[in-house]
């Protein structure tokens, strides 16, 4: 099914991560409206936006001429290098950064003369290294920064392109010209100095580098007529590829080098000359070919059938790869202009699933640490691992018993709590509340949000302003009008002037000074503190908290030190709910805790856990309600507790396992009742929790047999035994769906 689609007859090539693809107008094509322009594009593969059928283009620019190979390395650091062999023998190396920073370009002005034109700006490299046209073209995918290159000129070459803007060519092939037309390359992707060759009289000839000769050379051609079109390397045996013969016999074979003297077998499911073949690195059984026939088939190579199709073009498909990251996700192109990105979910209909999709071993793991694995020989094998070969339960059980010796003993708790395996389990302020427990004092609190209240601190004003005393204001006072005086003050902003008038005027007078100067100078953050102070709503401070203008460790230290002991739980509360609406998270947690929101600090902790295991969240939490002296309810906490339930039944801890899982479904969890009652009949009577059974009760509409009566713990009563045939009217109670012990 196609996923993308372009209007664009292109040679192509993926980027190293499989997010873009590379294209360039391809040789023997021709535009709509018969431009002779050609480009190279660059489109986002991503399928981050499926909402569309379009690939988002990123870069364009005009080429020469137009191209018959493209391949895209990561050589040279960034997005890498690009390079297009094209039909006038050019070969150009782009750096895909510069292409991609400079955009969307249009064609070459037809005024210019292609040696006058200038250079793009992304172009590394352009020279014409082959008289005839380039027919392949591919960079070395284990040493990047080799390229091979080979051209209707009969001439193959070697570059090292280190240095784009200079290649060498590496002389590892002593005679370059070939018997025939080079038409396709391919490097071995398991040897580094293995290249195939294939040339248009139908021969094969597989390059050593290392020792600068032939290793192998076959025909794939009967009686020399057919060209050898294209070849792909096995991905996983390196001495097995599959070659594509032209017309008019086409035909795909299967070689093996060991013994190059006939093929393994031969596949002829197109009835069009192969043009490109791509071998899935993911399945080895796969294998995608395309062809003059309009057609794209996936074959099994091992086995020659057919094990799927994409729907027919009406002209020739040129090209197809599979992209590298994502296994079912091919593209390719045809003389159609058709473009595509398609999905093989759809196409692949073997019998077998493709590997990707496949379990990759024979095994299931059971409760208890058990594992059911398939052998070579067929045969099941079921072994188990006892619960005190699991390091996270032995560290679990460290924590539970610290917390369980440490309850009734303050000091123990607090030196528990210091040493180094808690500390990093002591989340916010829990040793900061531990110790305002012991103290019975707030004072620990005030310490750990770095207000300590043993510290006096003395500050100087250097210098004095002399004010001028208004005449208006002096005349009022004089006139013994104080409180016309303060007003004018007031008006004015005098308000040192204000407060010395007011305390001779008496109380009333100095109240109104006061919150005249709080309401005017709430930007300071100590008169904004004694505004709530004098008012008794420090809770309002909330949103202030959260915007961050104002620090929320000064806010909690302000409640810590004034807030009546009913309202300071309350004003803490709703500071970690504006602080945690905002996203800070941290800092909601250390309110939390002050204010004794055990669940809301639960919370906390599982959404900031991340990678973390289930079991060190349980811990964080625990100590956070053994701290608090109360027991968190949480959803979230309940469906954390829940899953490390399964963990610890499948790791053979079963009492730890009924313990939350028996919680959990307590707080709601109901899937979680089912793990605890299955546990029953793992776990001795003497460790069992409590819990409800899951199951809902049915009505049997027989008598029970006896077996029922065993589970239901009932006496069968011989006299509903009714005589076979008959139907009773009799109902009896049972379990609908009660386990059987495991």
């Amino acid at each position: 099914m196609p996923l993308k689609v372009e209007r664009f007859c292109a040679a192509f090539a993926f980027s190293g991560c499989g997010t873009r693809i590379a294209a360039a107008s391809v040789a023997g094509a021709m535009d709509d409206d018969f431009s002779s322009d050609a480009f190279i594009k660059i489109y986002d593969a991503s399928m981050s936006d499926l909402s569309t059928d379009r690939m988002p283009l990123l870069a364009q620019a005009p080429i020469p001429d137009r191209a018959h190979r493209i391949d895209w390395s990561p050589c040279g650091g960034g997005a890498g290098m690009i390079a297009a062999g094209l039909t006038d023998g050019t070969v150009i190396l782009w750096s895909a950064d510069k292409l991609i920073e400079c955009g969307v370009q249009g064609a070459r002005s037809a005024e210019i003369g292609e040696e006058e034109s200038e250079r793009h700006p992304a172009v590394l490299y352009e020279a014409k290294l082959h008289q005839l046209a380039v027919k392949g073209c591919q960079f070395n995918p284990q040493q990047p920064q080799f390229l091979a290159t080979g051209g209707a000129d009969k001439e193959l070459f070697v570059w090292n392109v280190q240095d784009p803007s200079n290649p060498l060519r590496v002389p590892s092939i002593p005679n370059s010209t070939q018997q025939a037309e080079v038409t396709d390359l391919c490097w071995n992707p398991r040897y580094a100095h293995i290249l195939g060759v294939t040339l248009s009289n139908g021969s094969v000839v597989v390059w050593d580098l290392k020792s600068k000769r032939p290793a192998s050379t076959f025909n794939v051609s009967h009686n020399g007529s057919a060209s050898c079109t294209t070849l792909a390397w096995h991905p996983e045996i390196a001495t097995h590829l599959v070659v594509a013969r032209d017309d008019p016999i086409p035909a795909i074979q299967v070689w093996d080098l060991r013994k190059a003297t006939a093929p393994i077998r031969e596949i002829t499911h197109h009835t069009g000359g192969v043009l490109s073949m791509a071998w899935s690195s993911f399945d080895p059984n796969i294998l995608a070919s395309c062809g003059r026939d309009g057609r794209t088939i996936f074959c099994n190579p091992h086995t020659g059938a057919s094990v799927g199709e994409l729907p027919k073009q009406e002209n020739w498909v040129f090209e197809v790869q599979w992209a590298p990251r994502a296994p079912a996700i091919l593209a390719s192109s045809s003389y159609d202009s058709h473009f595509a990105i398609s999905s093989t979910h759809t196409a692949v209909a073997s019998a077998d699933a493709p590997k990707w999709l496949r379990k990759p071993a024979p095994a299931a793991f059971g409760y208890g640490g058990r594992v059911a694995a398939v052998q070579d020989n067929g045969a099941l094998k079921v072994s188990s691992r006892t619960a005190t070969e699991f390091t996270v339960s032995r560290s679990e059980n460290d924590f539970v018993t610290n917390l369980t010796n440490t309850a009734g003993d303050i000091g123990k708790r607090l030196e528990w709590l210091a040493s180094p395996s808690c500390s990093e389990i002591a989340v916010g302020g829990v040793v900061a509340a531990a110790q305002c427990t012991a103290q019975q004092s707030r004072a620990p609190m005030l310490t750990h949000l770095g207000f300590p209240t043993d510290q006096s601190e003395a500050f100087e004003i250097d210098g004095k302003t002399a004010m001028e005393v208004d005449d208006e204001i002096a005349k009022r006072v004089a006139a013994g009008r104080f409180s016309d005086a303060v007003t004018l003050c007031i008006a004015r902003s005098q308000f040192d002037e204000a407060f010395a008038i007011a305390h001779i005027a008496g109380k009333d007078q100095v109240n109104r000074v006061h919150e005249a100067f709080v309401a005017a100078k709430t930007e300071k953050r100590a008169v904004r503190y004694v505004q709530v102070l004098s008012r008794g709503d420090i809770d309002t401070l909330g949103p202030d908290v959260a915007a961050g203008t104002l620090p929320w460790r000064e806010a909690l230290a302000l409640a810590a030190s004034s807030a009546p002991q009913g309202d300071y739980e309350r004003i803490c509360t709703a500071f970690g709910s504006s602080l945690a609406a905002n996203g800070q998270l941290d800092a909601a947690l250390e309110c939390f805790i002050c204010g004794g929101a055990v669940d809301s600090a639960a919370d906390i902790v599982v959404r900031t856990a991340g990678n973390e295991s289930c079991g060190k969240t349980i811990q964080r939490v625990s100590l956070i309600e053994a701290t608090l002296g109360r027991e968190a309810r949480s959803v979230c906490y309940a469906a954390v507790l829940a899953k490390h339930a399964d963990s610890l039944a499948f790791e053979g801890n079963f009492t730890g396992a009924m313990q939350h899982a028996s919680r959990a479904a307590t707080l709601g969890v109901s899937e979680a009742g089912a793990v605890a009652d299955r546990m029953r009949f793992l776990v001795p009577p003497s460790q069992r929790s409590a819990v409800a059974s899951p199951f809902s009760i049915a009505q049997l509409p027989e008598p029970c047999t006896p077996e029922c009566h065993m589970l239901t713990g009932s006496q069968p009563q011989a006299s509903t035994r009714q005589p076979l045939g008959h139907t009773s009217t009799s109902q009896v109670t049972a379990y609908a769906q009660q386990p059987t012990p495991a």
